[in-house]
């Protein structure tokens, strides 16, 4: 067990918790994200005294074998998504899916859109253009909502009637544009992270696994973390981002 490595993940996540805790209102988010506040406490107090366990690792571990045996369970856990503060894109915007969506892309472009550079994904040289395509795409998908978001604040101040029921048929069809197209991004990107956590050593796709990323924003979850743990963190993300999309599309 490497124990820096476990207690800077631990530390991530409680940066992510402390973040989630100071926004949300609903009372049982909040008792929920305390009692895993306490538990991530509870850990790093191990580590400190030297007996954190086999056993309690395995709540911090993550594999693409242990997410396949989950999935197999009629429950999903949205570990990284429920811990999202929520964040509405406009004053308008009053529907919870809009508002998660918001929330999840928003600490997508935050968290995860800055590791695509060569800076901090050292990837081979046949591969460094998918860093760019990543990262240009995800700016034309989040045109996408921003224009969904202006659509639905101009039936909100619309007083025409006829123009607000033309709008509201149209809104259901850039719905379903927006959740295709989104999905599309993440299933590109879940089958690119794939591809490197298929062999996660030098001799993959990652040249420097274990790169050390740093931010200078203190604020940042991925931050202090080897490459090979980032991958491992926006796999996750990506995988219950597109298992979201999909109960809602």
């Amino acid at each position: 067990m490497d124990v820096e490595k476990v207690r800077k993940r631990i530390e991530n996540i409680k940066k992510m918790l402390e973040s989630a805790l100071t926004l949300t209102k609903d009372p049982k988010r909040i008792e929920s994200i305390k009692a895993s506040l306490i538990m991530v406490i509870k850990d790093l107090k191990k580590i400190e005294e030297g007996t954190f366990s086999e056993e309690d690792l395995k709540r911090y571990e993550f594999s693409r074998a242990i997410f396949e045996e989950r999935t197999e369970k009629p429950e999903f856990s949205y570990d990284i998504l429920e811990t999202i503060p929520q964040v509405a894109p406009s004053p308008y915007i009053t529907d919870k899916e809009l508002i998660n969506i918001n929330s999840y892309i928003s600490f997508f472009e935050k968290e995860y859109l800055p590791l695509f550079t060569p800076k901090y994904l050292k990837v081979l040289y046949s591969y460094q253009h998918r860093l760019d395509y990543f990262f240009s795409e995800f700016r034309k998908t989040q045109m996408l909502f921003t224009k969904y978001v202006e659509l639905i604040e101009n039936i909100e101040k619309s007083e025409n009637d006829i123009y607000i029921a033309e709008m509201n048929k149209l809104k259901k069809k850039r719905f379903r544009e927006l959740i295709f197209n989104l999905d599309k991004y993440f299933e590109e990107l879940q089958e690119f992270l794939d591809s490197i956590l298929e062999n996660p050593t030098s001799e993959g796709i990652l040249l420097e696994p274990h790169f050390l990323i740093e931010f200078e924003e203190e604020t940042k979850v991925i931050n202090n973390i080897e490459a090979i743990e980032a991958i491992k963190d926006m796999y996750k993300f990506v995988i219950e981002f597109r298992n979201y999309l999909g109960a809602i599309g």
